[in-house]
């Protein structure tokens, strides 16, 4: 599989009363990084700290003999320690920065990076990560659970997890190996899980076809989803 950057290509609905953050990106078309956000709260200054997530992430790898302010874990790879620490960094800063003495901000984010056929990516908080094989099954990679998710009746988002609320996080961490022919897309909503995933039925693999079901399974249901793009 040849080297490809990424790029996001995305679409919103929004149904009335059901709020969801408009959200945050980042794409480094050279590091093949694309960070997303969904801020919650002031969105003051928040892009300055998802840049210095992606700052902190290319200085670390053109300076491997750089000391890490958090530990490196052996079972991951380097691109994999670097982004966990970025977000490790971000958090504290945010905490510090916003919400030591009163809570202000939060952010649920994704950061991923592809190189050459690995696909790496640490979050805390969504979006949901779908791999759509050539075969035509959707897969859900990645789901993270906000508290709406557990709810019988449709409503807002409710956030689980997010950068600045406490000192210290465990983020999730993890990569694959992908082939020939992978689509890879990011999901916000409340109500995705696994078994929604089964009912998913297209020959067409496009965002179009995502964007479709969505609204037909439910058109009171608002979601943000993007595909992560191969570019040449």
């Amino acid at each position: 599989m040849e080297d490809r950057k990424m790029k996001l290509k995305q679409h919103s609905y929004f149904h009335k009363g059901m709020r969801i953050p408009k959200p945050e990106n980042l794409e480094l078309n050279r590091e093949k990084l694309v960070i997303s956000s969904l801020p919650w709260g002031h969105r003051d200054n928040i892009a300055s700290y998802i840049q210095k997530l992606a700052d902190f992430f290319v200085a670390a790898k053109d300076d491997a003999e750089a000391t890490s302010p958090f530990p490196r874990y052996p079972q991951y790879s380097n691109n994999l320690n670097n982004l966990q620490i970025a977000m490790q960094v971000v958090n504290d800063n945010l905490f510090k920065q916003k919400n030591q003495e009163e809570l202000q901000s939060g952010l649920e984010i994704i950061a991923c990076y592809r190189e050459n056929n690995e696909f790496g990516w640490v979050s805390y908080g969504g979006p949901d990560i779908l791999l759509w094989k050539n075969s035509g099954e959707l897969r859900l990679l990645h789901h993270a659970n906000n508290l709406a998710s557990h709810r019988k009746q449709n409503c807002s988002p409710l956030p689980k997890n997010m950068l600045g609320v406490y000192r210290s996080i465990h983020p999730h961490i993890e990569s694959i190996q992908l082939e020939d022919g992978d689509k890879l897309f990011l999901l916000y909503s409340s109500r995705l899980n696994p078994f929604h995933i089964e009912s998913f039925q297209s020959n067409d693999r496009s965002l179009a076809s995502l964007v479709n079901q969505l609204f037909e399974k439910d058109p009171k249901e608002s979601f943000w989803i993007a595909e992560l793009e191969s570019i040449a």
